[in-house]
């Protein structure tokens, strides 16, 4: 069944969470102002929210995915106790100069690739005209226009961005 609602997809550093050197630790955990409203507010309205991530860090081996999976739990179980806001998080682990092992490569999932946005939109049966991608960097814009997606950069007013958009789809 395909989603009749809206969908948002996220970048997460900058745009949900502080984007601040290789977050990945709770002494890393700042939501940017807006974020916990706007995420309450789609739980409450049954919205769907992915976040689509670049996240080298693992393939730096600045730290593990179990250390980002539990930084994204995190964001999740900040907002609601059912952990079950964000519905998944895509990420990728690579960099194509600075990645270690099988780490170091050109990949398709890398933003501005997409091939994230790709994966998610394929595994949960989205439609791209439904989806609106809100990210804080030129990478952002460039995997969302290859996919054929709507995007906004995050604004100030993160909540008030989330809602208007949210309104302007149902």
């Amino acid at each position: 069944m395909k989603y009749k609602k809206i969908v948002f997809f996220f970048d997460r550093d900058g745009v949900l969470n502080k984007d601040i050197i290789h977050p990945y630790k709770r002494k890393h955990f700042f939501l940017l102002p807006g974020t916990k409203k706007a995420l309450k507010y789609l739980l409450k309205e049954k919205i769907k929210a992915f976040v689509v991530s670049n996240q080298s860090v693992i393939g730096r081996k600045i730290c593990s995915k179990k250390q980002v999976n539990n930084f994204n739990r995190m964001i999740n179980k900040s907002i609601s106790s059912n952990y079950n806001v964000i519905k998944k998080f895509y990420i990728c682990p690579h960099h194509p100069t600075k990645g270690v092992g099988r780490y170091k490569k050109e990949c398709g999932c890398r933003k501005p690739k997409n091939g994230l946005l790709k994966r998610a939109i394929k595994e949960n049966n989205l439609l791209k005209k439904n989806i609106v991608m809100i990210g804080d960097k030129k990478n952002d814009f460039l995997a969302a226009k290859k996919t054929g997606v709507f995007f906004q950069y995050r604004k100030k007013n993160f909540f008030k961005q989330v809602k208007l958009i949210t309104k302007n789809y149902l």
